[in-house]
């Protein structure tokens, strides 16, 4: 028997009582880094005016993808510890890179094809809308194709959610035996994940009222909800053994 969302997020709550520093360590190197090369690269191209330009922005936009995906993998590592009642360290935010990073790489690409081919619906509504039909009819036909698109969305995520677990957890596992695994330890388990995201809805908003700065409170309990999920829909979660 699973437990409710609302014992996960109490159990996130208590596994993070003391370690916030790591959590938001974790979750804050990774953006820096990036914004540091994506600002120097800024600085160096200048505005993409011509095509060349263009292309390489996209291309290091793309690279900048890649290499949070990597980053992701030690941010799971952490927050899987966490879960487990295990040490944890800063420096395990590197784990993916010295891991077979190509394995976090293919994962990524996997995730961000299926994404943006359920992103196809409200993209295609959009460019109807600009160039074709700017009616109301128009923001209609938006509206319906971007709630079916964050819907392929959810459906989505709540099928590969545990991949880059799987690939931690079993390091000689390849990256299809990891959207396997995932694929069959979220049956069942879906429709409690989605319902997981949605309840943290409210708490994005206070992230916005707050100018950005909640999301350092609400980016590590989301992802310790996430860990413990996983042990959760795998049977390695023993509730009772957590301490008060």
């Amino acid at each position: 028997m699973h437990i409710t969302i609302s014992e996960l997020k109490r159990l996130a709550r208590q596994n993070l009582s003391g370690q916030y520093r790591i959590a938001i360590g974790v979750f804050l190197i990774p953006a820096l880094i990036l914004s540091v090369v994506m600002s120097i690269f800024s600085y160096a191209i200048g505005e993409p005016v011509v095509l060349s330009q263009q292309i390489i922005t996209y291309a290091v936009n793309f690279l900048v993808v890649l290499i949070a995906e990597v980053f992701s993998a030690g941010t799971i590592l952490v927050h899987i510890n966490l879960a487990r009642h295990q040490p944890v360290g800063i420096s395990m935010i590197y784990y993916g890179f010295k891991n077979h990073p190509d394995r976090y790489i293919v994962a990524g690409l996997y995730s961000l094809l299926l994404s943006t081919l359920a992103s196809l619906p409200s993209m295609a509504s959009v460019i109807y809308f600009y160039y074709f039909d700017s009616s109301t009819k128009g923001i209609v036909l938006m509206l319906i194709a971007s709630l079916l698109s964050i819907m392929l969305i959810l459906f989505i995520e709540s099928n590969i959610v545990l991949i880059f677990y799987h690939l931690i957890e079993h390091p000689e596992a390849t990256v299809w035996d990891a959207i396997r695994a995932s694929y069959q330890h979220m049956h069942g388990s879906r429709v409690r994940f989605i319902g997981m995201i949605l309840s943290f809805l409210p708490m994005l908003l206070l992230t916005v009222l707050s100018l950005g700065l909640g999301i350092l409170w609400v980016s590590p309990y989301f992802s310790q909800c996430n860990a413990l999920f996983y042990l959760d829909v795998t049977n390695q979660l023993n509730p009772t053994s957590n301490p008060e």
